[in-house]
């Protein structure tokens, strides 16, 4: 009779003569062995490396059964794509990467089946997202190519959007714009429906417009996307979608419509149990407080953004030096924004990302300027608005130019003041006809 994976581990164990807690060493408890053996417990593929390690056999002695493939493993190949795409969204690209592939080559796999290409077509997004195009292109290429031959045009619509990773690297927002087309024509092949996929679809469709500046098309698909998730039932990307709505209110300065979407981030999150998206919403109100001149409200949320996010990336820098700005502690605010890492470690490739990120150089710039240090405070602002101007037009570069306008009338040079302050007005203009739809809507 076939063992069970379980089985096979007390077999090999009690063949060495190692105690449970012999074997379970310091990466696992004697308990958890326990549950395993007895199979009241599923090991992830990491433990189960260790333990076939520690016994001195091959991962696929324990999940295949007379060449066959077990029902097991499924579930537990499935649990570590779970922790992997736990890994991604948290942005340690990294540890997903190593993690993808060491599952990739953990067994034996039929290379025509779903679980194959679920396999690698994993692997492929995790090479995309730490900027190894060609591999990971190629391996999602070929799952969408398995998935094709199964009928499954859902999944291979779904691998099709990975591929956005070449021109998301680049900000080519309409070079993304055109894999999502794409993705969207050969679902459209599918027999079925689903409406997860279409809320995603609509999802991106928001996320490339708002990054090219439309507010108005952004908008179109965020309520698009909430009709579909309201008439269906479907709460897929619900935080996503409204946090999505609150920065775009918060930026126009439609402060009643910003909390009523953050409110409701902050719901989704919260029946989810997201913390990366509790520390954002935490964030967006610190934005917000400093926006309003509350800094000490906004230091309250950066803090409480650090207790769900254990760590300190370049917004809680930034906004805490904001803070610190505007309680005119300005050496603070100084030792705070000298620490703000600017080489975005953590792949933020929306033009909102890069624009707050470098509007830390216009304060930095501010910051010193209020110190007496002027021409370091031109040099840093100037870096700033030299990134800034990689993008559309909007409110950070009005920000930035109204701030190096203010720096260059403090050291006396009118000229330059007028011209920074003339280039404010005429990407202000700008914004106002881009942004019409939140301006006016209902």
């Amino acid at each position: 009779m076939n063992q069970s994976l379980g089985e096979r581990i007390r077999s090999c164990r009690k063949q060495l003569r190692l105690t449970q807690s012999q074997l379970a060493g310091e990466e696992l408890t004697k308990s958890m062995l326990s549950q395993i053996e007895n199979n009241q417990a599923q090991p992830s593929m990491k433990t189960l490396l260790y333990l076939s390690q520690r016994l001195g056999k091959p991962v696929s002695y324990f999940i295949d059964v007379e060449g066959e493939e077990c029902p097991l493993p499924e579930a537990i190949i499935y649990n570590e794509i779970h922790e992997i795409n736990n890994l991604l969204r948290l942005h340690k690209t990294e540890d997903a990467l190593e993690a993808a592939g060491r599952l990739s080559k953990a067994y034996p796999y039929n290379r025509m089946s779903r679980l194959y290409a679920d396999v690698i077509c994993k692997f492929g997004e995790c090479l995309i997202a730490s900027n190894r195009l060609d591999e990971g292109e190629t391996l999602v290429q070929q799952a969408i190519v398995i998935y094709t031959a199964h009928g499954l045009q859902v999944d291979a619509a779904k691998a099709n959007l990975e591929l956005m990773g070449r021109y998301w690297h680049v900000f080519d927002y309409n070079g993304c714009l055109g894999i999502i087309e794409k993705s969207y024509e050969i679902y459209k092949k599918s027999p079925g429906v689903d409406y997860a996929f279409e809320i995603q679809v609509l999802y991106y469709y928001a996320i490339m417009y708002s990054a090219l500046g439309d507010d108005s098309a952004t908008l179109k698909m965020l309520d698009r996307a909430a009709d579909v998730s309201r008439k269906h039932e479907i709460y897929y990307k619900a935080d996503e979608i409204n946090k999505v709505y609150a920065f775009l209110y918060l930026l126009s300065g439609d402060y009643p419509r910003f909390h009523k979407h953050l409110e409701k981030v902050e719901h989704y999150a919260r029946f989810t149990e997201n913390a990366h998206s509790l520390a954002s919403v935490e964030l967006m109100h610190s934005l917000y407080e400093n926006t309003i001149g509350n800094p000490k409200k906004a230091l309250a949320h950066i803090s409480a953004a650090t207790d769900y996010f254990k760590r300190k990336g370049p917004y809680y820098y930034i906004q805490s030096a904001v803070s610190y700005y505007l309680m005119e502690q300005y050496e603070t605010a100084l030792s705070y924004i000298m620490q703000t890492d600017y080489s975005n470690k953590e792949g933020h490739y929306h033009s909102f990302d890069h624009l707050m990120l470098h509007s830390g150089k216009v304060y930095e710039g501010l910051i010193l300027s209020k110190l007496g240090k002027s021409k370091e405070a031109l040099e840093a602002m100037l870096t700033g608005i030299e990134k800034m101007e990689a993008f559309r037009p909007g409110y950070f570069h009005v920000f930035a130019y109204k701030s190096l306008g203010e720096v260059y009338s403090l050291t006396g040079d009118y000229e330059m003041a007028y011209k920074a302050l003339k280039k404010a007005e005429e990407y202000q203009a700008a914004g106002l006809s881009t942004g019409s739809r939140i301006a006016n809507d209902p």
